[in-house]
């Protein structure tokens, strides 16, 4: 029950200050922090701090990153992609809120900085990201001999590439799997 109180009462607040501090100052209130509880049932979840991190994750970082992605590809090239690697070595240690793939873990897989060794699915895909790092700051484009095509971002099909250990390439669900219709129906950023 204490997990179950956290989850509500954490996710409540947020959804409130950021609904406050949002750039048109709307203000999200009770209403719509329901709503977003409802998006992520705890029954879908191992845990109730996972179902919290899920939300925090696709609320504040995924889904906005999505909009910034349209907003950058009817102007210049852009090319998306999403990490996914729960297992990825955490960059901070949280004994309540697991940090999944969450925001920069990605770097120390293109900067073999981990704070952990790397299992061997691991290993490969650092070795792709590298190569795609290097290609894209060597081009503009990261694709290269040998690595999955990774195409470049267009709204119409809302590709992006997944990396993830034992799987790299392009995915058209990325909208769909983080909840991005229903945060964008909200105005959140």
């Amino acid at each position: 029950m204490t997990k179950i109180f956290r989850l509500v009462a954490a996710s409540s607040a947020i959804l409130g200050c950021v609904g406050a501090c949002a750039q048109d100052s709307r203000p999200i209130g009770p209403t719509v922090g329901a709503a977003a509880l409802a998006q992520y049932p705890l029954a879908n979840y191992a845990a109730a701090n996972i179902a919290h991190a899920t939300l925090l994750g696709d609320f504040g970082f995924i889904c906005g990153s999505r909009a910034t992605n349209r907003a950058l590809a009817s102007h210049v090239t852009t090319y998306a992609y999403e990490f996914n690697d729960p297992t990825a070595p955490p960059l901070i240690v949280d004994p309540y809120l697991p940090m999944l793939a969450s925001h920069a873990s990605e770097l120390q897989y293109v900067f073999q900085t981990a704070t952990s060794p790397l299992n061997l699915f691991q290993k490969g895909l650092s070795l792709q990201m590298m190569r795609y790092w290097t290609n894209f700051a060597a081009t503009g484009n990261p694709n290269g001999w040998g690595l999955p095509a990774w195409p470049a971002y267009a709204a119409a099909s809302d590709s992006v590439q997944r990396l993830m250990p034992g799987f790299v390439g392009p995915i058209n669900t990325f909208a769909a799997d983080h909840k991005c219709a229903f945060w964008d129906s909200q105005n959140v950023y």
